[in-house]
């Protein structure tokens, strides 16, 4: 029968002091976690903070956080699905009218009683008064109130002009309640009492928004909710709501992202801490063949490395996890200024993710430290008295060299005694190179001039600020009091105009109604089937200041010879490179085609085919692929109605006037409603978006850098004490202190110089491969091979080695011989 020992008290004692002994290896072990941790944390912040921003912000454009509506319902019916159970929040509301004061023509304005739910849930938390009560009280935000040239205090009247069932009606109202609105807002709410609605609406206006638990199966949830109300879902007018229509989930390529961002954290920080508790346990080895002749077992001296692992990650956690978490939020700041989003808020991370953040660094901590215990335990007692680090590779005979060939020779074969810890101090440091050569070598390829060409067709190009939103066509044109403005203004140049018949939407996708129609080309009819030709088309007109900024494909454009009327282009649009699908191309130019224009038929020559920058057109796309264009005069003749409010305004300005057009724009967007794009903000942008890269990139390899460099340091400071001995003997024979210096100098050169060439042949090789497969993904990048950033930073780490192993060895390298090798004794 075995005999156990009961010394688990004294094993613990044991490896305390053990702990204590090497206050040095605990400040990089420490220092080590706090990294990893930190990389950990500040990755899992990113992810859920630009998730939630994302979120948040795509609910703020659509200006509600309800998950879905029910809509057209009578008092009754909207009362039961309001109250149920499934709805942790609902909130009913009713459109009355909309608002027809002439100061809000700018804007489309609708009349809205709501209950405090609902207020509160579509972004109109009131920083002043109260919701509407009596029948002449409304609430309004802080551009409405503005625009009507009100006061912005409770009491403040003003007439309400408004149209219900398409009577227009005045009413002198009393602002009772104010909530921010948001700068250059196409879409508002004005609130009204429930007084004032039932006076004047339809009983069946009424609807009722909900949030549920949960965003799975949005849409059978809420039919079960219609059914349990006593409704029929196919009968009832229903959605969900524009923050939730698309699917949110990650796509395989964020999940792809976040997996090797996860896996080159656990690397990097699996490499300095297993190296480091490996080098301690070699320094220590002789300490655990003692213990195993005292009776110690390998399970005991296994738990002894890695109780003093997780001992030090007691210490480190905790500071890691909060500067992960201040790191991840500067990080995010960075990341959301390269995409359309705004500055995200400062985010606290679920409980989840500072969970996850501390089982991952406990879990590499633990598995950091399995395999130097499993070294400690399995070494017999002989083998630890004996212990000394041999050379694993075959031994070679060797010539006589100079001196100072010898002490080089000496420190690279010194390299080779142990080539695994000499791999893992390459990896750890050459990830961080990588990783910048990587970043900056991406950033490089960003092309500023593709960029610019494309978001800025002139100095200036003016359209509503509701062009990319989702808001009624109609609504998505220069207001015509700027069109007007900006024609007498000084320094404006080469002024063109393009107009557009906004569509209807429901009538576009339903019926295209409002499109005009291709019927025949070149005398043949077209086919009705919709697969192989579509004879829906868009049109636009476009003056001639604004034909020349179209890139010719086909043919030339004279202007004067299309105003006869007999002559039309036809427009694909451009790529974000500018380039022309020439295989979605469907006309050449002398083609006839005869055009279904309001009912009416004739027959076009196409004089060209141009190529138009999107930011010329329409920001969605209906019918075939290419669009037909007019030339103004002709377009008005048949659009009279759009002449005032063209679809886009562009033009230049003299040197001299650009800062007085500038500021002037500056006003207009704010009076106006409109969106402008200069070539100075579509530089910025791009300075924006390669900035963002750079300082991310440059952060991340920073820390990596910094367990590199932890880990050089390391491996020379346990190296100078563990050889000590070593040392005293070389110095014994006749080694100066000169030449010993210069070894271990030497040494510290060399892992440098395996960096070196190790980051420059794998930058070089993640440039051809993942950079090149990543750059060809952005439309504004060159592909371009460089591994002058790792270069140039290998050159720096080999300084900083060099003054490493310099510092070490007159911290540990003195004394005379005598006491150095009693000290090892």
């Amino acid at each position: 029968m075995l005999l156990k020992n009961d010394n688990q008290k004294f094993i613990k004692t044991l490896s305390t002091s053990c702990l204590a002994a090497n206050k040095n290896r605990n400040r990089i072990a420490v220092l080590a976690i706090v990294l990893t941790t930190i990389l950990f944390m500040a990755v899992a912040t990113v992810f859920q903070g630009s998730e939630e921003t994302i979120k948040q912000q795509d609910l703020e454009m659509a200006g509600s956080r309800y998950m879905v509506t029910a809509n057209y319902l009578s008092r009754n019916d909207a009362v039961k699905i309001k109250e149920h159970p499934d709805f942790l929040e609902a909130g009913m509301s009713r459109t009355v009218g909309t608002v027809q004061n002439r100061e809000l023509t700018s804007i489309t304005a609708e009349l809205i009683w709501g209950d405090e739910n609902y207020a509160q849930n579509t972004y109109k938390s009131l920083t002043q008064g109260r919701l509407p009560q009596k029948e002449n009280e409304a609430a309004c935000d802080t551009e409405v109130i503005r625009k009507l040239g009100i006061p912005a205090k409770i009491g403040s009247k003003f007439v309400l002009k408004y149209e219900i069932n398409g009577e227009i009606a005045e009413k002198e109202m009393t602002l009772c309640g104010i909530w921010k609105g948001e700068k250059y807002e196409q879409k508002a709410q004005v609130l009204i009492s429930a007084v004032f609605a039932e006076k004047r609406s339809p009983e069946k206006t009424y609807a009722v928004s909900g949030i549920f638990d949960s965003e799975e199966h949005l849409a059978e949830h809420l039919d079960q909710v219609l059914a349990d109300a006593g409704m029929n879902p196919q009968k009832t007018a229903h959605d969900i709501c524009q923050g939730y229509a698309y699917d949110q989930s990650s796509d395989s390529g964020t999940i792809f992202g976040a997996l090797i961002s996860v896996l080159l954290v656990l690397a990097a920080g699996y490499l300095i801490i297993y190296n480091i508790f490996r080098i301690s346990v070699l320094k220590d080895i002789r300490l655990y063949g003692q213990l195993k002749t005292v009776g110690a077992s390998p399970r005991q001296i296994k738990y002894m490395v890695r109780r003093q692992g997780l001992k030090l990650l007691v210490f480190g956690l905790p500071a890691g996890l909060v500067l992960g978490w201040l790191l991840g939020n500067l990080l995010l700041i960075f990341l959301m200024k390269s995409t359309n989003y705004s500055k995200p808020d400062f985010v606290v991370p679920d409980l989840f993710v500072w969970a996850a953040a501390a089982v991952f660094t406990f879990a590499t901590v633990w598995i950091s430290c399995s395999k130097p215990g499993k070294l400690a335990g399995r070494v017999s007692p002989v083998e630890a008295l004996r212990y000394q680090e041999k050379e694993t590779g075959k031994k070679r005979e060797k010539k006589g060299k100079e001196s100072s060939h010898r002490i080089a020779s000496m420190a690279f074969a010194n390299l080779k005694r142990n080539k695994g810890k000499t791999l893992l101090v390459v990896l750890s440091i050459s990830i961080s190179i990588v990783l910048l050569n990587s970043v900056l070598n991406l950033t490089q390829c960003f092309d500023e001039e593709t960029y610019v060409r494309r978001d800025a067709i002139a100095d200036f190009n003016v359209s509503s600020s509701a062009w990319t939103k989702s808001v009624p066509n109609g609504e998505k044109i220069v207001p015509a009091k700027f069109a007007a403005d900006i024609k007498k203004k000084d320094g404006v140049k080469d002024l063109g105009f393009i107009y557009y018949h906004p569509v209807d939407q429901e009538k576009e996708t339903a019926e295209n109604k409002e499109l005009i129609r291709i019927t025949s080309i070149n005398g043949d009819a077209v086919s009705e089937n919709l697969d192989e030709f579509d004879p829906n088309r868009q049109l636009f007109g476009f003056d001639e200041k604004s034909l020349e900024r179209v890139k010719i494909v086909e043919g030339e454009i004279d202007y004067k010879k299309m105003n006869s009327g007999d002559y039309v282009l036809m427009a694909g649009f451009l790529s974000d490179k500018s380039e022309y699908d020439k295989e979605a191309q469907e006309f050449h130019t002398g083609d006839v085609v005869s055009l279904n224009i309001k009912g009416t038929v004739k027959n076009y020559t196409v004089m060209a085919v141009v190529g138009v920058p999107t930011q010329l057109l329409t920001d969605y796309s209906s019918g075939g692929f290419e669009s037909v264009i007019l030339p103004a005069e002709k377009f008005l003749n048949l659009y009279p109605q759009t002449k005032e409010n063209p679809l886009h305004c562009v033009f230049d300005a003299e040197k001299e006037y650009f800062d007085s057009l500038m500021k002037y724009i500056d006003r207009s967007s704010s009076d106006y409603g409109i969106s402008v794009m200069t070539k100075q903000k579509a530089q910025q942008n791009f300075d924006d978006i390669t900035s963002t890269y750079d300082a991310s990139g440059a952060i991340l390899a920073l820390i990596f850098g910094s367990i590199g460099l932890l880990n050089l340091l390391n491996v020379i400071m346990t190296g100078a004490i563990a050889r000590q001995n070593e040392f005293a003997v070389m110095r014994s024979i006749g080694m100066t202190r000169k030449q010993l210096r210069k070894l271990f100098i030497y040494e510290g050169l060399s892992y440098m110089v395996l960096v070196l060439i190790f980051s420059i042949l794998t930058s070089g090789v993640m440039s051809l491969t993942v950079i090149k497969s990543i750059t060809a993904g952005f439309w504004f990048s060159q592909y371009h091979f460089t591994v002058v950033p790792a270069f140039a930073v290998s050159v720096l780490f080999l300084f900083l080695a060099a003054v490493i192993a310099y510092t070490i060895d007159r911290i540990y390298n003195r004394g005379n011989i005598i006491d150095n090798l009693r000290k090892v004794e």
